[in-house]
């Protein structure tokens, strides 16, 4: 181990739940990408299905992949950050930020000026 500890469950759970989006995307990236004519001209000059996949389309799908990888590591700092917040997520010896936030919170002023 690293001496972090072990993955506070609601980070497991946010991790899962975006499952199903990457599951979509590379369904979707796939099914568009079988159907373009350079794939079937790979097919009629012999390539195996293993080699079509190797070197057409699982090029062609790793961009929109890494796009929404982005999107689910952001959005998914947020959801934590609130499930901390809120103290549903990682307990005081583990860090992050929504416990950060949840302890600070009694360092602001409720009316600044």
């Amino acid at each position: 181990m690293n001496g972090q500890g072990p993955v506070p469950f609601p980070a497991v759970a946010i991790g899962i739940g975006y499952i199903p989006i990457f599951v979509c995307t590379v369904r979707g990236q796939v099914l568009t990408e079988k159907n373009k004519e350079y794939i079937e001209s790979a097919r009629m000059i012999g390539c195996r299905p293993i080699r079509l996949m190797v070197k057409y389309i699982f090029p062609n799908v790793m961009m929109p992949l890494f796009v929404q990888a982005t999107l689910a590591i952001a959005n998914g700092i947020v959801t934590e950050a609130s499930l901390g917040c809120l103290g549903l997520s990682a307990q005081p010896p583990t860090p992050s930020f929504g416990s950060m936030l949840q302890v600070d919170q009694g360092y602001i002023s409720p009316n600044p000026l």
